[in-house]
């Protein structure tokens, strides 16, 4: 697992961003705010897993605060690869969802777990998925 640190955010609040693989897939874990010196960061990590081809969680839950360099890298992430948001997201985030109109946009999971099963299903290979399709309509 990568940490990487970031000056604290409003108030003095620690924040850092975390990234590390499970299975095929990258999960990015920001705490704290998300704003103009977090964004960064974050954008890189999920950078460098669409650059090696893989889907990306990126796991909100510990995201207490998101302005409009929150959404801006959300937005850009959602264009460039397959990409799962993971909560549940605090209220303040979840605001800034709906003030600014996006709900619905994101491919979104209640929780990390699930956006790692949407994830790993997207990142397998298109016999495994057809495989995966048979053994769920034969109820297996």
């Amino acid at each position: 697992m990568t940490t990487v640190s970031v000056p604290p955010g409003q108030g003095g609040r620690p924040r850092d961003v975390s990234c590390f693989e499970e299975g095929a897939v990258t999960v990015v874990v920001p705490v704290g705010d998300v704003d103009i010196d977090a964004a960064p960061p974050i954008r890189e990590a999920v950078a460098g897993a669409f650059g090696a081809r893989r889907p990306v969680v990126l796991d909100l839950s510990q995201v207490t605060f998101a302005d409009s360099s929150a959404l801006n890298l959300l937005l850009w992430a959602n264009s460039s690869g397959t990409f799962y948001l993971a909560g549940p997201v605090q209220q303040q985030v979840q605001r800034l969802f709906d003030v600014t109109g996006v709900n619905g946009i994101f491919s979104t999971a209640a929780t990390r777990a699930e956006a790692l099963l949407l994830a790993a299903r997207a990142a397998a290979p298109a016999d495994e998925k057809r495989d995966a399709s048979v053994l769920n309509s034969e109820g297996r």
